[in-house]
């Protein structure tokens, strides 16, 4: 049997069976090129820091204010303070009668006259420049030929002290108040009354009005001293302490 013959047909129908298998699959197709646009970069926002939370106060019950506390303004009073009060220097015996032997005129001899005990004056009458100042109780009296300070009580009797009051010196008390229409007295009048007779408590009071600087007449006498300002104002300071105004 030849069976050549039959080789050919058979290949041909495989080859139609296996295209009439393969007919039914779709083409592969083949990649396209995908054109892909390329973004525009877009710029990253830097982070800002985030505030910090703050936390929400609880509400609390509303509490009325408290009403502040008036102060009055009180100006400082003076302290009533009592003061003991020295007591008037008591007066000294009469001075013996020294009736004057010479022969005297004029205000000598009615001075001599009318005050035996005054004896004779030893010179004629000096203009001597003084100072004066009035006191509750009396009064006091500068002169400055002799720096001396006489202290005149109302009582007629007076007393004498040195003028040691210098210059750069405390001139008054700053803690002394003098009570109401008086007045402290300052230097050499002030120191005497604050360091020899008493200060606030001095028999002589405070100071009734400033001092006065005055122009006067002084004239020894053989048992005083004659202070004048002018025929008006006239006092005789006797050795033995006593004080008289001459009428």
């Amino acid at each position: 049997m030849n069976t050549t013959r039959w080789i050919a047909p058979i290949c041909l129908l495989l080859v139609l069976m296996l295209a009439a298998c393969g007919g039914n699959e779709e083409p592969t197709p083949e990649p396209t090129a995908t054109s892909t646009v390329a973004a525009n970069p877009t710029e990253t926002p830097i982070p800002t820091e985030s505030p910090a939370a703050t936390e929400t106060p609880v509400p609390t019950e509303a509490t009325a204010p408290t009403p502040e506390a008036v102060v009055e303004s009180v100006l400082p009073t003076q302290e009533a303070r009592t003061v003991d009060v020295s007591p008037l220097p008591t007066p000294a015996e009469p001075l013996a009668e020294d009736p004057c032997a010479e022969e005297l005129a004029g205000q000598d001899a009615q001075l001599a006259t009318q005050y035996p005990a005054l004896g004779c004056p030893v010179s004629a009458p000096e203009l001597t420049q003084m100072a004066r100042q009035p006191f509750q109780r009396g009064q006091m009296i500068w002169r400055s030929d002799t720096q001396t300070i006489y202290v005149l009580y109302e009582n007629g009797v007076w007393q004498a002290f040195p003028d040691t009051f210098v210059e750069g010196e405390l001139e008054s008390d700053p803690a002394l108040v003098a009570p109401d229409g008086t007045f402290q007295p300052i230097r050499g009048f002030g120191k005497v009354w604050r360091e020899e007779i008493g200060g606030p408590g001095a028999a002589i009071g405070w100071a009734g009005l400033p001092e006065t600087g005055v122009s006067g007449t002084t004239q020894p006498w053989a048992h005083g001293d004659l202070v004048s300002f002018g025929l008006a104002e006239r006092f005789l300071l006797f050795e033995n302490g006593d004080w008289v105004r001459v009428e």
